[in-house]
């Protein structure tokens, strides 16, 4: 059964990656159909997201890093994991400590985005064991692209690529686009406790 969910906001979908390494993709929604945009190896990431969220201006923006730091920073009473929250323990997600630097660049990279907009956090890990969890090659083999593509065509029906899909990156980033559309029609699974972050997919 397909899900038909309607394309009804601009939305961007976003795998981050490391800030020089050209693995960053953003995934969004136009009058055509879905647009991937890679960053430029050697060449920040960051400035390439603002420089394309603010001329996009999406109505939603789903971003595949931690947007929050454990509860057990802020001294808050029965949190005490200084390395996971509970969303990513509940989700068997990387501790946002131990990818440090990327954590931190992605709460600085929301700050700086100008829009009035939800900027949320989803995990295409989670997404893929929910729906495909007998997909081994997920992020594995190269040559599974073409069939994890054809897996999610046939749960949901999403407007045609107007890029080719040539990394694991772009297809994270066509996840993260997806979970923003489960979000933005009610359908999306929510993970954690607001007061120390959510992830949505």
């Amino acid at each position: 059964m397909i899900v038909n969910l309607r394309v009804e906001k601009l939305i961007a979908g976003i795998d981050y990656g490391s800030k020089m390494a050209g693995t960053t993709v953003l995934c969004y929604n136009d009058e055509d159909g879905l647009v991937l945009l890679t960053s430029e190896k050697k060449k920040s990431a960051d400035d390439f997201l603002l420089h394309h969220l603010n001329v996009v201006k999406p109505d939603i923006v789903m971003f595949d890093a931690p947007l929050s730091l454990p509860g057990a920073y802020f001294g808050w009473k029965d949190y005490h994991n200084f390395h996971y929250r509970r969303c990513d323990k509940a989700l068997n997600a990387m501790s946002p400590m131990f990818l440090g630097g990327l954590t931190a660049r992605a709460m600085s990279l929301k700050s700086a985005v100008n829009g009035d907009f939800p900027f949320l956090e989803t995990y295409p890990g989670a997404f893929m064991k929910t729906f495909f969890p007998e997909f081994k090659a997920y992020k594995k083999e190269q040559d599974k692209l073409k069939e994890a593509l054809e897996n999610l065509r046939g749960i949901f029906d999403f407007p045609e690529l107007k890029t080719s899909l040539n990394s694991w990156h772009s297809f994270d980033a066509l996840v993260c686009w997806i979970s923003g559309l489960r979000y933005a029609t009610g359908e999306a699974e929510c993970i954690g406790e607001k007061k120390e972050g959510l992830i949505y997919y």
